[in-house]
Formats: C-alpha cells, structure tokens, sequence
C-alpha cells in the first residue's frame, strides 16, 4: 500500500503524523529519481507527486501547507545537479519535519497549562496534540465521544486510558448527558478558517452544548492549518450504510465548521490565541 492510500483512507491519523508522513514520501519519491534529464524534469516529476498526495486529503491544510512550503523553496534552489537536488530535498523535508515537531512540542505546553488540575474534559475525534495535552495535564477523568462513523474516538479513549487515567467513551447524541459533570472541553482541528474551525462532523454540535452549558471550549491547532476555506470532504456512503436501501439518501459529510464565538481559545504554538486574532 502507497502512503498516498493511507492518507486517503486514513489509516493514516492526525495532520501532523499525515504532514510528516507525506513529506517523507515525498522525500524518498525525488531520491529514486535517477532517469530525469535535468533540474526541470527533476522539480516536475516532484510537483507531481507532491500534487499527488496533496489530493489524498485535500481538506487537510497542514499537508497542503507543508508540501508547498517544500516545494517553494525548491523551485528557488541553485542547485542544477541530480545529486544536489535530492539533497536540497532531503535537506527541506527534514526541515519542515522539525517544524512540525516543534509546534506539536510547543503546543503541548501551551495546552496543559489550559487544562486545570482535577479537572474533568471531554473531547471529541481523535487529535495527537490533545491526546498529548490531555494526557500530559492529567485530569482526573476524561469523556471521549465514540465518534462516528469511524470510531476514530476509540483511539482516543485507548490512548488516555493507557496512561492512567480515568476515560469513559460515550455515544456522540450522549455530550448534552454528560456535559454537567464536565469542566472544559478540547478538541483539535483540520482547518482554521475565517468562518470558524473545521474539525470532525459533529465537533459544532459538541461545542454548541458546551456553549449553552458555559462550558469552555478549547481548540488545540497549528497556525500550519490557518486557510481561507475549505470545500467539506463528503466521504463514501458505506461508511455510514454499507447495505441501505437505494431509497435511502445518505450524505457523509466528514466534518462541520464550529463558529468562533463558541471557542474560548485557541492553542498554538505561539500561545493561547483569541479567535479573533488569528491572521489569515
């Protein structure tokens, strides 16, 4: 199986373990090229590839941002020989990795000073950087909704409670239930839009009630997922239905836009920001 298929099937999870894995595959996709003619063959058959996996996940603003910042930088190299440009590659690739371990790095410290001791959190998904902030602060219990139709909230439920601590997974019509023994919610993001954050179907509804139930909503995100907008992903019916009756009209839609006015904060790598003042 390609990296390209497991971005798009998500078996591969998260923007940053996606980031980081698309730009190795980009990396190691230029370094078996030995048959390109010259430096513009050379930055042509990447593009493509780089285009390529852009399109396993064109929802994803940190895998569009991170190969393009790549690729921007190759586009302006010096560099004329075949052994020198892969280098460059390899050079601007292990770059842009750091960058992401970095911000993820910075945001954990930022978001465990955000989540106050014995607390009680529920999150939604399933985000590496929550998961690391929650597990990090050490509340004293965590909600995690099941997350449907992927279930990605099992991964969530699984990786809090191996590290100790207490984690009941509930169904996702379960939050408005559950929501008044809760202190704080965090979840993470696939974009920051200037309508509001894109995260997974479900994520509006969740801070919705935590809103009406003056519940502070936290987003844990990398300025690397700041865009404009996005086109929500609709994904395969059978995800929901495999057998439905052809009468049955299912629409996937595999995340929603949660205004700004219900996030208390968002969690960078350059601090807690206000909504507000994210530039795009």
């Amino acid at each position: 199986m390609s990296v390209y298929t497991d971005i798009k099937n998500l078996k591969i999870q998260g923007a940053s373990e996606i980031g980081k894995a698309a730009i190795i595959d980009l990396n190691s996709y230029g370094n078996h090229l030995t048959k390109v003619k010259d430096k513009k063959d050379f930055l042509l058959e990447v593009e493509k590839h780089a285009d390529k996996l852009k399109s396993a996940r064109p929802t994803e603003p940190m895998l569009q941002n991170c190969l393009e910042s790549i690729m921007s930088k190759m586009r302006k190299t010096r560099s004329e020989e075949l052994i020198k440009l892969q280098k460059e590659l390899y050079m601007q690739s292990k770059e842009e990795i750091l960058r992401l371990k970095t911000n993820m790095r910075k945001i954990i410290e930022y978001g465990i000073s955000a989540i106050p001791a014995n607390s009680i959190v529920l999150t939604h998904c399933h985000s590496h950087n929550v998961v690391n902030i929650i597990t990090k602060a050490d509340p004293v219990k965590v909600f995690a909704t099941e997350t449907r139709p992927r279930f990605q909230g099992r991964l969530t439920a699984k990786d809090i409670a191996s590290a100790g601590i207490e984690t009941e997974l509930i169904l996702d019509d379960e939050v408005a239930d559950v929501i008044d023994q809760v202190d704080m919610v965090i979840i993470g993001a696939d974009a920051i839009t200037k309508k509001g954050v894109v995260n997974k179907i479900g994520s509006r509804m969740v801070a919705e009630i935590a809103y009406d139930h003056k519940k502070p909503v936290y987003v844990a995100a990398s300025t690397l997922k700041v865009i404009d907008k996005i086109d929500i992903e609709v994904r395969d019916s059978d995800e929901v239905w495999k057998d439905a009756p052809k009468k049955v009209k299912i629409k996937n839609y595999a995340f929603d836009t949660v205004p700004y006015k219900h996030i208390k904060k968002i969690i960078t790598e350059n601090g807690l920001i206000n909504p507000k003042n994210i530039k795009f």
